[in-house]
């Protein structure tokens, strides 16, 4: 399977309402439509919060995948 697009990801963690938990984002990118395979990623994420998302995508670059 191929890397979720990092623009199509940014774009939607756009409209997460921050400070946010890993919960939080992927019950809001559900809300916004997002695709499978960025649930899947956000999913990974480790149980923190997370305040922007840069932060975001910093946490999936080092995480696992």
């Amino acid at each position: 399977m191929s890397e979720p697009d990092r623009g199509e990801l940014l774009r939607l963690l756009a409209h997460v309402h921050y400070p946010a938990t890993r919960r939080q984002i992927f019950d809001q990118l559900i809300e916004h439509g997002a695709p499978e395979a960025h649930l899947a990623r956000i999913d990974e994420l480790p149980d923190e919060t997370y305040v922007e998302p840069d932060t975001v995508l910093q946490a999936l670059r080092h995480g696992p995948g």
